[in-house]
């Protein structure tokens, strides 16, 4: 689903899976914020840059998505679920150039 937008900033993306167990989630619900996870990640990457996936399954489920883009400033990080929040630290013309 992300192809194109990875293609288009020459983008790098790995995958880690720690193991192969099964969990009950809602599956619509979890396919959701992972897709937005990963084209939050892919909006703020640096061009040519790259993304880390990472899955561990052991007693919870622990999803990490990386990237090269800029961090989140520590007063912004409280911020980051908040609906249509944009960060006021990063300079998105320069992420699209």
């Amino acid at each position: 689903m992300a192809e194109e937008a990875l293609d288009k900033k020459s983008l790098d993306i790995s995958f880690e899976f720690s193991n192969k167990r099964n969990f009950i989630t809602d599956k619509r619900l979890f396919t959701q914020i992972v897709l937005n996870l990963i084209s939050n990640s892919i909006k703020y990457a640096n061009y040519e840059g790259i993304i880390h996936i990472k899955l561990d399954i052991v007693d919870s489920l622990k999803l990490t998505i990386l990237n090269d883009g800029p961090p989140i400033s520590e007063e912004e990080k409280d911020k980051i679920f908040d609906k249509f929040y944009k960060s006021k630290t990063i300079n998105f013309q320069q992420l699209k150039d």
